[in-house]
């Protein structure tokens, strides 16, 4: 026995490395819709000739057609029971190189969809090209609506594909609104793009760049401080006066509270107070003003003017007693508030200050019950004021602002079980099939089947999400559905579809 070692060299080929595809997936087409699509491939000795190595069957699909240089084009037509949905081909390609050593070949197997052709989707989607977002500021709220100039099919989504919010910012995906808080330490100059999508078959989108400018914080003494109190309550003679005091918001540093205007007898003011047994009956015109202590370059002041009124004697008048800021209400559920006042003589009546706006659908009623739904779009704190009245001749009163915040409100999200498969059924033995949600949605579902679902067999019903019956005889065979699913959320109701399960009944 014996051993030895050899070595074998081999010159490289003249035709190079083997074509290979590089055309990794197809993208949809459309029913009825022209399409084109060229293969793509790597490597390979002179001219490449692409072939189907099984033929696209008739009875599903007409219309398309590989061309030697690896075009794939036409017009797809889906046919017989396939029309209407959507309809998956496999396609078998090869590409062929010409090399003399040998012609070498690579074989890919590719799935072509087929979307059903669209019905009420010729509405554009596109955002309104002439607005830009408004500049924020450091630590204030900010709110910005994103605007459209025509509204696509159905549903939005709304992202930012490009760039970043600052800290303290978001994007609501439904409505297209940014709001939040910026962060301190985020002022600069943000460019973003946002892109709208809707629900249609084939979703339409849009995109616009923007370029979000955040301020920084003011350091000053803005904003200046701000008498908020609306009215004075009424008097009456020879009674103690309540001690009533006179509010304000914003300002620097201590305030300090002034009136040169002539008090009734026996009635003081002093420190944003008013108090004292007034001896006199009549209107008095009160002039009140707030300096704050700011001396960038002097104090900021507001003045307000108010009158009193001292009655003849009668009970203490009314003094409201809610506070400034209401409980929040949320956006689309009933929202009722009672206001409360103590004193005054009889029955209490309120109203509204001044004519001021309550949010859209709320109403006060004369009892101080503030109810209602408060309207879609109205997110966002208002403000308002009121007065309250007595039976006291003249009347006494007492006014106070008001602010009611409405927050949106966050449904439970609705979604079906995409995995699910239907039982097999059989004629004249009965039948029953739940349809499973992943997600329970907000309150009452609405069901149906899409109508591009195929009838159901005879004797079964689908009702609440529910398919239940007896199948009559002779009504066997597939049946292909679409289940469409729609919540009860406020505002924006919540929708979900289960495209092309199948029921087989024996």
């Amino acid at each position: 026995e014996t051993t030895g070692e050899f070595s074998i060299s081999a010159d490289p080929s003249e035709c190079g490395n083997p074509p290979v595809i590089t055309t990794q997936s197809l993208p949809f087409a459309t029913d009825e819709s022209p399409y084109s699509i060229q293969f793509e491939s790597s490597g390979g000795y002179s001219e490449l000739i692409w072939t189907l190595n099984q033929v696209i069957d008739p009875e599903v699909v007409t219309g398309l057609t590989l061309l030697p240089s690896g075009m794939l084009e036409g017009t797809p037509v889906v046919q017989g029971t396939h029309k209407g949905a959507n309809v998956d081909i496999v396609l078998d390609v090869s590409v062929t190189d010409s090399c003399p050593e040998g012609s070498r070949t690579n074989q890919g197997l590719f799935t072509l969809s087929i979307l059903p052709i669209e019905e009420g989707c010729e509405l554009p989607l596109e955002i309104y090209p002439g607005d830009s977002l408004s500049s924020g500021t450091e630590g204030e709220p900010y709110n910005q609506q994103v605007e459209l100039d025509s509204f696509g099919v159905g549903e939005l989504t709304f992202e930012i594909v490009l760039g970043a919010l600052p800290d303290g910012l978001a994007i609501n995906p439904e409505n297209g609104v940014i709001s939040g808080t910026p962060a301190e330490g985020s002022a600069g100059v943000y460019p973003i793009t946002i892109r709208v999508t809707d629900s249609c078959t084939t979703p339409q989108s849009d995109e616009l760049s923007y370029e979000l400018t955040i301020n920084a914080q003011q350091v000053e003494c803005d904003p200046g401080p701000q008498i908020i109190t609306i009215s004075v309550p009424n008097g009456k003679e020879n009674q103690e006066y309540t001690m009533f005091e006179f509010l304000s918001i914003g300002g620097h540093g201590d305030l300090t509270w002034s009136t040169e205007s002539t008090l009734p007898a026996g009635m003081v003011f002093n420190d944003a107070f008013l108090s004292g047994m007034p001896t006199e009956v009549g209107t008095f015109p009160l002039e009140i003003m707030v300096a704050d202590s700011c001396d960038n370059p002097s104090p900021q002041s507001d003045t307000a003017l108010f009158e009193l009124i001292i009655g003849p004697d009668c009970a203490a008048p009314p003094v409201i007693t809610s506070n400034f800021e209401l409980d929040p209400a949320l956006e689309g559920i009933l929202y009722s508030f009672q206001l409360e006042a103590v004193g005054g003589e009889g029955i209490l009546t309120w109203q509204l200050f001044g004519g001021d706006p309550l949010p859209p659908d709320l109403d006060l009623q004369p009892d101080g019950l503030i109810t209602g739904i408060p309207a879609c779009g109205s997110v966002g704190g208002h403000n308002f004021g009121v007065e309250v009245f007595d039976e006291c001749d003249p009347p006494q009163m007492d006014g106070r602002a008001l602010e009611l915040n409405i927050d949106p409100y966050t449904c439970t999200g609705l979604a079906i079980d995409q995995s699910q498969f239907m039982p097999d059924g059989n004629e004249e033995v009965p039948y029953y099939y739940e349809v499973v949600l992943t997600l329970p949605g907000e309150g009452a579902l609405t069901w149906e089947l899409d109508p591009i679902s195929d009838p159901l067999p005879e004797g079964i019903d689908f009702i609440d999400g529910v398919f239940s019956g007896t199948p009559a005889l002779g009504s066997g065979g597939y049946f292909y559905l679409t289940i469409n699913v729609e919540d009860s959320c406020p505002c924006f109701p919540q929708t979900d579809q289960l495209v092309d399960i199948t029921l087989y009944v024996y």
